[in-house]
């Protein structure tokens, strides 16, 4: 799981260097701006559960940072569907 966790996270990390640039730019380009930092968040979230999980042995740690990682996943989505709504209110204005 920490392997697969780091793994992940240098993958991420390199998408989010590459969208960087363009994290202001057009709505399709935000969400993947926010898709890629939440992904990263949540590499950061399986890497700390695993360490958590060996260390007290318990599932408690995966169950909790899981529900934060579907929480940041949540609120990722409503950001990107309010800004999706609000470009193409701007661009019915304009038409």
């Amino acid at each position: 799981m920490l392997g697969i966790g780091f793994l992940a996270l240098a993958a991420n990390l390199s998408c989010l260097a590459l969208l960087a640039k363009h994290r202001e730019g057009e709505v399709h380009m935000r969400a993947s701006w926010i898709f890629s930092t939440n992904d990263v968040l949540a590499n950061l979230g399986v890497i700390l559960s695993g360490v958590l999980v060996v260390f007290t042995a318990s599932s408690y740690p995966d169950l909790i940072i899981g529900l934060v990682i579907s929480a940041l996943v949540i609120r990722g989505g409503t950001i990107i569907l309010s800004e999706a709504k609000e470009a193409q209110a701007n661009f019915s204005a304009q038409t």
